[in-house]
């Protein structure tokens, strides 16, 4: 076995090598890293009142050959959220990452497909104080909402020569969805129905929806990129938990972010 391997080692160094090395010579491969800075928002109206807004940032790493293009972003909350609901307080971050290919059918429009994974989490705790003194907050529980899957979308771009480039696309995604949730309903008296505050558990459940996403990019001197995006996800799923099922609840998050890009 071993010298059937080194036997085939050679033969690649020997034939193949070359030719791989020459195709990569006379190839444009195009890369490019770039960083945002801005907000984001997470609203689960059926689990908390307040939408949720965040500082963020977004890490963006791309390559592209010819027509086709393949991205990964990296994005989280460069702060935690604060957030209120009844008896509890508490914090709230999100992360997200996504690996998009992408392939270029014209100067306008652009299909892709790719893998998200997304993750918002509550850490609750009990209210400081109450009537009559002060009390330190105890921590009650941690929440978590994670979704991941495949999406498939596309894209359309218009270039203005004295503008930048405008390109807006649409994806339809369909997920996984694990939810850790914790009770913070009032208890069920007898003959009541279990409200959607009252579980207190695990769920395993598919979750779709669409993504939209706006982006402008502006050339400024060399090979930098300005750049603006705003990107929503809102997403649905039926939730099931102890022969209960929740339909239609909804989860939706955006950023609004600025930065700068490299192309090498």
């Amino acid at each position: 076995m071993n010298i059937i391997r080194n036997i085939s080692l050679v033969c690649f160094f020997v034939f193949f090598l070359p030719k791989i090395c020459l195709a990569a010579q006379q190839a444009t491969i195009h890369k490019l890293i770039g960083l945002d800075l801005g907000y984001g928002t997470f609203s689960f109206a059926e689990k908390i009142d307040q939408k949720i807004v965040y500082p963020v940032a977004n890490l963006t790493t791309a390559l592209a050959y010819k027509r086709f293009i393949g991205v990964i972003n990296i994005s989280g909350s460069i702060d935690d959220a604060i957030i209120s609901e009844e008896s509890e307080t508490g914090s709230a971050s999100r992360t997200d990452i996504d690996f998009t290919t992408g392939y270029q059918f014209s100067k306008r429009f652009s299909g892709f497909i790719g893998y998200k994974n997304g993750e918002t989490k509550y850490n609750w705790r009990s209210r400081p104080k109450d009537d009559s003194i002060i009390l330190a907050p105890i921590s009650l529980a941690k929440e978590s909402y994670k979704q991941s899957g495949p999406y498939v979308g596309a894209s359309i771009n218009w270039k203005f020569e004295q503008a930048g480039k405008l390109s807006i696309s649409v994806a339809y995604s369909k997920l996984n969805a694990n939810n850790r949730f914790f009770s913070d309903g009032d208890g069920l008296e007898e003959g009541e129905t279990k409200e959607f505050d009252d579980i207190n558990g695990k769920t395993s459940n598919k979750s779709t929806g669409y993504s939209y996403s706006l982006n402008w990019t502006m050339p400024l001197k060399g090979n930098l990129l300005f750049k603006t995006r705003f990107k929503t996800n809102s997403y649905t799923q039926d939730i099931k938990f102890e022969g209960e099922t929740y339909k239609g609840i909804r989860e939706k998050s955006s950023i609004l972010s600025v930065g700068l890009s490299g192309i090498f």
